[in-house]
């Protein structure tokens, strides 16, 4: 039976300008860079056989490549680090170096030598969905991606842009942090998400005086 040794608590991290670096051969290592490099980090991949794409993405100003192995001192100033090496020599000093630094760790095949995960994501943004197993497994968190990228389809980016567009209005229009969430959440359990998803297309303003309280309190 497996045993969960560690628990790992779930943020949503912002890597703007943040320091990361990807180390591991392979395609794998690649588009994990370009994935953290996508969310505004300062990446670094260190990889012994970059592939031309990826010396291209170097070439447009997207992340750095270093067409080599780690050595000892990769990591410094570092937030995170992804290694995807399947050398156990080189997973083991990556991780003493990361503790050394106080930089998080995520060591491919290694749980021991992790100090993160990187879930599973469902991306509709500005909505993200992430699923975990806590590393045990990890086959099932991505059953599970797949699953709720089927639930929630492409309709819920604009309906999640529409959602944050109708507060902002609702919090220029509105004194009070209850009358706020009173709104947000009528419009949350009306039919509004089947409208989208049907191709209606209501501006924030309609949509917020549509579900606005008719009493004191909204600044017109």
């Amino acid at each position: 039976m497996a045993e969960q040794t560690k628990r790992f608590y779930p943020a949503f991290l912002d890597l703007e300008g943040r320091s990361v670096v990807v180390i591991g051969p392979g395609r794998r290592a690649e588009r994990k860079a370009r994935q953290l490099a996508g969310y505004g980090a300062s990446v670094v991949l260190i990889t012994p056989e970059p592939s031309i794409s990826i010396l291209q993405s170097q070439v447009e100003g997207l992340l750095d490549v270093e067409s080599r192995a780690y050595v000892r001192g990769d990591l410094e100033g570092a937030t995170l680090v992804f290694c995807d090496d399947t050398d156990a020599e080189t997973r083991g000093a990556v991780a003493a170096e990361a503790r050394g630094v106080g930089c998080l760790t995520n060591i491919t095949g290694d749980a021991s030598l992790t100090s993160f995960l990187a879930p599973s994501i469902i991306h509709r943004e500005p909505l993200q969905i992430a699923v975990s197993t806590g590393g045990v497994v990890p086959q099932l968190a991505k059953h599970l991606r797949r699953t709720l990228a089927e639930q929630f389809g492409e309709e819920w980016a604009a309906y999640s842009r529409l959602l944050a567009e109708v507060r902002g209005v609702a919090i220029e229009r509105l004194t009070s942090t209850a009358a706020i969430d009173d709104v947000l959440e009528a419009v949350i359990v009306s039919d509004l998400l089947e409208r989208v998803r049907l191709g209606d297309a209501p501006s924030a303003t309609r949509v917020f005086e549509e579900f606005a309280p008719a009493e004191e309190g909204v600044i017109s």
